[in-house]
């Protein structure tokens, strides 16, 4: 186990919470430095990840560096056996599929939703498509065991209802709550609203995901592509 783990993160980004939701749920001792991703240091590039972004873990001082989110996530959960990934290598592929599916199918037309106030269609269809792998009974990927399933996309999910019960976005005035009113109201999507309803209520979710920043943030970046209303 490392003496002492040191996170380079920044509040705004949503692969970096991936890596402070792991290190909480496994309530791991660790110090956290935020880095300022429209003014790095001149040394975190060549001293921490060479791709400049975040997150990273340094397991402890003078170690190697480790960059990249799943990575990191997955690091942590070999430091913690049998805390967010299983044993078991069958439900450990699952999961893998389960969070690549989520990455290829929902998070494109998520971003061209509130980004560009494209239509909902495909975000729609690929939230059906995960839908489709959640397990019964739920509440989660693994029943009652939260694991990397959502930690590695609940990020996306608290920053999603975020943005749609405030109707922030490129779409038109409204149509976020639409969205919202359909996966939440509609039987369709009456298994994915439970487990998103789940997975941002978890305790280690709410306490790294900045509401306010993250709603300051996409009003100046996605206010000014806002559709108007015909």
């Amino acid at each position: 186990m490392p003496d002492q783990i040191t996170l380079y993160s920044a509040d705004i980004c949503p692969w970096a919470q991936r890596t402070r939701i792991a290190l909480k749920e496994v309530n791991a001792d660790y110090t956290e430095y935020k880095i300022d991703l429209q003014n790095k240091p001149e040394w975190y590039a060549p001293k921490i990840n060479p791709a400049s972004k975040v997150p990273a873990d340094q397991p402890s001082p003078e170690s190697v560096k480790i960059p990249e989110s799943a990575i990191t996530v997955e690091f942590i959960a070999d430091l913690f056996p049998n805390t967010i990934l299983p044993a078991d290598p069958v439900q450990r592929a699952q999961i893998r599929y389960f969070v690549d599916t989520f990455v290829s199918k929902v998070i494109a037309p998520y971003h061209s939703f509130v980004s560009q106030g494209e239509k909902s269609d495909e975000l729609l269809k690929g939230i059906e498509t995960v839908q489709d792998l959640i397990p019964a009974p739920g509440p989660f990927f693994l029943g009652d065991k939260y694991s990397a399933a959502e930690i590695l996309i609940a990020p996306f999910l608290g920053r999603f209802k975020i943005l749609v019960e405030s109707d922030i976005g490129g779409f038109e005035t409204a149509e976020g709550k639409r969205v919202l009113n359909t996966l939440t109201q509609d039987a369709k999507f009456a298994k994915f609203a439970k487990y998103w309803e789940a997975v941002v209520s978890r305790p280690s979710v709410k306490e790294t995901l900045p509401v306010d920043l993250i709603k300051e943030y996409a009003q100046k970046r996605f206010g000014a592509n806002k559709k108007s209303t015909n």
